[in-house]
């Protein structure tokens, strides 16, 4: 019943890899980038990337939380009262 927490931190870690490629790619050609005016679009492409990162982190912090809090229940909370019942 637990969340696929690998599948989902493999996919942060691409999102990651993704995001640091865009901006080391910019680093790398950013006189020619300036040159031709393509700034606005560069921006533009690493901000998306950088959104699909940042939702996919909350995604991952969110069902890690809500598990945490139902793990906690259940091993720790649950056991005690039901001793006491």
């Amino acid at each position: 019943v637990t969340p696929e927490f690998g599948d989902l931190t493999s996919r942060e870690q691409q999102l990651e890899g993704t995001f640091r490629f865009m901006h080391e790619r910019l680093r790398a050609h950013a006189e020619s980038v300036a040159f031709f005016g393509g700034g606005a679009r560069e921006k533009a492409m690493i901000e998306s990337r950088f959104r699909e990162l940042l939702e996919h982190s909350l995604l991952l912090l969110k069902k890690k939380w809500l598990f945490g809090i139902l793990d906690d229940f259940v091993t720790k909370q649950l056991p005690h009262n039901v001793t006491w019942g």
